[in-house]
């Protein structure tokens, strides 16, 4: 007797097993909840026509109901949209990581970079003369020297940096070219089209954020990817 206790037992847990992992639970979307607000007004206009409410009453409730829904659906679009802009553009601004490098001047900046170049496994790292002619900072690392300019910017990069970067890698003797920047508004759809075609990598805020946080914890990493 024990023994098809035993066994009815696993064959109930197997078959429980088998239903609970292959039981889809039914989940409710962001889509559904307009459908889920008209479900319920619908449901209380149903609730009010058993109670024994007129028609008419039962109109009026109706249509306040949809009106109010759809009053409070856009409203809450209005403030989640709001919502996520303003957390896109505080996780923009927050890319500063560690040193304030907005507040640095443009000769501050370069030596700042320098030092991270550094951290980053970059040898032979030098600055050129103050009145350069597209190249701010030489770095070596893998037996590649890049020619790196660098752009404390407050609006949107032009075409201009990459084309001094790439155009002055023959005076300084460097093999690819470099741009690092700041700036919230990153780089031009020129500026971007012009580095592709030149090989040259393109750094902005973002990846220079990474950089910063990489610097002040230790850690090195790769130029670009």
């Amino acid at each position: 007797m024990k023994y098809y206790r035993r066994r009815y037992r696993r064959r109930y847990t197997y078959c429980r097993n088998c239903y609970m992992k292959n039981r889809k639970h039914k989940t409710f979307t962001r889509s559904d909840r307009p459908f889920l607000i008209i479900g319920a007004v619908v449901l209380i206009c149903i609730a009010l026509y058993i109670l024994g409410a007129t028609n008419e009453l039962i109109v009026q409730i109706l249509s306040l109901g949809l009106l109010v829904s759809a009053i409070i659906y856009a409203f809450y679009k209005l403030i989640a949209s709001i919502y996520r802009d303003a957390r896109s553009l505080r996780k923009l601004y927050s890319h500063k990581a560690g040193k304030d490098v907005d507040t640095m001047s443009g000769v501050e900046f370069e030596r700042y970079i320098a030092q991270v170049l550094k951290s980053r496994g970059c040898t032979d790292v030098s600055l050129t003369e103050q009145y350069d002619l597209g190249v701010d900072i030489i770095a070596t690392k893998k037996g590649v020297t890049w020619g790196i300019q660098t752009k404390r910017y407050t609006g949107l990069v032009g075409l201009s940096a990459v084309r001094q970067a790439v155009t002055a890698l023959k005076k300084y003797d460097c093999d690819r070219a470099m741009v690092i920047t700041n700036s919230i508004d990153g780089y031009s759809r020129p500026a971007k089209e012009l580095a592709e075609s030149n090989n040259c990598i393109l750094i902005d805020r973002k990846i220079l954020a990474g950089w910063i946080r990489d610097y002040d914890a230790g850690k090195t990493g790769a130029l670009h990817r």
